[in-house]
Protein backbone atom coordinates (compact mmCIF):
# COMPACT_ATOMS: atom_id res chain seq x y z
CA UNK A 1 0.00 0.00 0.00
CA UNK A 2 2.52 2.46 0.96
CA UNK A 3 5.06 1.75 -2.36
CA UNK A 4 1.58 2.22 -4.50
CA UNK A 5 1.26 5.47 -2.83
CA UNK A 6 5.07 6.74 -2.73
CA UNK A 7 4.76 5.13 -6.85
CA UNK A 8 1.60 7.74 -7.72
CA UNK A 9 2.82 10.70 -5.57
CA UNK A 10 6.78 10.50 -6.57
CA UNK A 11 5.77 9.57 -10.67
CA UNK A 12 3.18 12.54 -10.59
CA UNK A 13 5.63 15.19 -8.63
CA UNK A 14 8.11 14.12 -11.43
CA UNK A 15 5.95 14.72 -13.89
CA UNK A 16 4.78 18.42 -13.21
CA UNK A 17 8.63 18.90 -12.31
CA UNK A 18 9.69 17.85 -15.85
CA UNK A 19 6.98 19.74 -17.55
CA UNK A 20 7.61 23.28 -15.59
CA UNK A 21 10.67 22.55 -16.68
CA UNK A 22 10.30 22.38 -20.38
CA UNK A 23 8.31 24.74 -20.04
CA UNK A 24 10.92 27.50 -19.56
CA UNK A 25 13.53 26.05 -21.17
CA UNK A 26 15.41 24.51 -18.69
CA UNK A 27 17.05 28.29 -17.81
CA UNK A 28 18.36 28.96 -14.94
CA UNK A 29 17.16 27.53 -11.74
CA UNK A 30 14.70 24.92 -13.71
CA UNK A 31 17.76 23.40 -14.78
CA UNK A 32 17.88 21.71 -11.21
CA UNK A 33 14.00 21.76 -11.64
CA UNK A 34 14.25 18.97 -14.44
CA UNK A 35 17.02 17.33 -12.47
CA UNK A 36 15.04 16.72 -9.41
CA UNK A 37 11.86 15.85 -11.52
CA UNK A 38 14.25 13.02 -12.97
CA UNK A 39 15.12 12.06 -9.22
CA UNK A 40 11.34 12.08 -8.56
CA UNK A 41 11.11 9.50 -11.44
CA UNK A 42 13.61 7.15 -10.34
CA UNK A 43 12.03 7.28 -6.59
CA UNK A 44 8.96 6.26 -8.63
CA UNK A 45 10.03 3.41 -11.05
CA UNK A 46 11.41 2.27 -7.95
CA UNK A 47 8.35 1.71 -5.85
CA UNK A 48 6.34 1.08 -8.73
CA UNK A 49 8.30 -2.24 -9.47
CA UNK A 50 8.44 -3.08 -5.59
CA UNK A 51 4.57 -2.93 -5.78
CA UNK A 52 4.02 -4.70 -8.71
CA UNK A 53 2.60 -2.09 -10.39
CA UNK A 54 5.38 -1.77 -13.11
CA UNK A 55 6.96 -5.42 -14.46
CA UNK A 56 9.63 -5.41 -17.11
CA UNK A 57 9.15 -5.44 -20.48
CA UNK A 58 10.32 -8.52 -22.78
CA UNK A 59 10.09 -6.45 -25.97
CA UNK A 60 13.45 -4.31 -24.43
CA UNK A 61 16.09 -3.97 -26.25
CA UNK A 62 19.43 -2.10 -25.53
CA UNK A 63 19.31 1.17 -27.61
CA UNK A 64 15.86 1.35 -28.94
CA UNK A 65 12.65 3.04 -27.96
CA UNK A 66 10.97 1.01 -25.53
CA UNK A 67 11.27 1.19 -21.91
CA UNK A 68 12.13 -1.44 -19.48
CA UNK A 69 9.34 -1.03 -17.00
CA UNK A 70 5.96 -0.71 -18.34
CA UNK A 71 2.59 -0.64 -16.56
CA UNK A 72 1.08 -3.98 -16.03
CA UNK A 73 -1.61 -4.46 -17.67
CA UNK A 74 -5.05 -5.86 -15.36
Amino acid sequence: MFNRLTYRFCETLGYLLCELAFKTNCRGPFAYVYRLGCWFYGQATDAGVRCGELVENSAFYRGQAEPFYIRRTR
